[in-house]
């Protein structure tokens, strides 16, 4: 697969003291390792607080708390990578890929043994040229169509069109497992400084789960029954942020391939504050909903 755009590896900066800090950054190097000049780059723009360790240049007195940071991955809604991979900031695994989502089933259509590409010359609206997008279906003599290019003469509107035929539904293709369906809402209420409560409400059907799986930093995993819809999580610290995510699973080992996520730093009972994705929210009864 070729794309017209480029994308790198982004990291999160270490202190000295071997601790994270809310720095991210990423460099852009050819195979020699030498900077350069490639695909337009393509990343998410993040404001972000850096918190305890604002970034501070030689030979400058001020220091920048808040700043724009480039990542693969918008928190844990969506990620631009092709597959799951690990968010380089959050530290957690986010299966929400654009690619998987929105074009996978495209890429197998094309690559089916019975799909051909079809040549096909035609003269076109202009109503057609103004409006029509490169995932529109094409209809030609009860037969459906995708586009793979169209080159148009805008004074003649003759066009040049390469299509694809579509293909039933698993004709040619391997069958693909059925990701079982998402939990509908997650919520956490915070128990002692030390201790916090996850609580989720099941999908509309746990037909075909077995299990829930709750992952904690994008690498711990804790195993739940289906009939599950809380675990206490234990030994936090007051101000590290955790970063929880609840799947769904089925006898084959297949998990829903989006999840609820929440973003969690254990507040100081003292101040009686939460933060949530670097917001103060002042807490009346505990119980914060994402």
């Amino acid at each position: 697969i070729q794309t017209q755009f480029d994308k790198i590896l982004y990291e999160r900066l270490i202190s000295t003291d071997g601790d994270f800090t809310n720095i991210g950054y990423g460099f852009y190097l050819d195979e020699k390792q030498e900077p350069t000049f490639g695909k337009p780059l393509i990343f998410y723009n993040i404001k972000t607080n850096a918190g305890n360790t604002p970034i501070n240049f030689a030979n400058d007195s001020q220091n920048i708390f808040t700043y724009n940071r480039p990542s693969n991955t918008y928190f844990n809604s969506q990620t631009i990578n092709f597959g799951a991979e690990v968010n380089e900031f959050e530290l957690v695994t986010n299966y929400n890929s654009l690619f998987e989502i929105y074009y996978s089933n495209y890429i197998q259509r094309v690559f089916n043994p019975l799909t051909r590409l079809h040549k096909i010359t035609a003269y076109l609206r202009p109503d057609f040229i103004i409006d029509y997008k490169l995932n529109d279906t094409l209809i030609i003599n009860n037969r459906k169509y995708n586009i793979n290019d169209i080159k148009v003469n805008l004074n003649t509107r003759k066009a040049e069109l390469n299509l694809i035929n579509i293909i039933a539904e698993g004709i040619g293709q391997a069958e693909r497992p059925t990701a079982p369906l998402l939990i509908q809402d997650l919520e956490i209420i915070t128990l002692s400084e030390t201790r916090a409560q996850l609580f989720w409400t099941p999908p509309e059907s746990l037909e075909g789960i077995t299990q829930y799986v709750i992952v904690q930093d994008g690498t711990t995993e804790t195993i739940l029954p289906k009939t599950a819809t809380s675990y206490i999580v234990t030994g936090l610290n007051v101000g590290q942020q955790y970063t929880f995510a609840v799947l769904t699973e089925d006898a084959n080992g297949v998990r829903s391939s989006q999840h609820k996520g929440i973003n969690f730093v254990e507040y100081d009972f003292k101040r009686n504050v939460l933060i949530i994705d670097d917001k103060i929210v002042t807490i009346d009864d505990k119980i914060v909903s994402l």
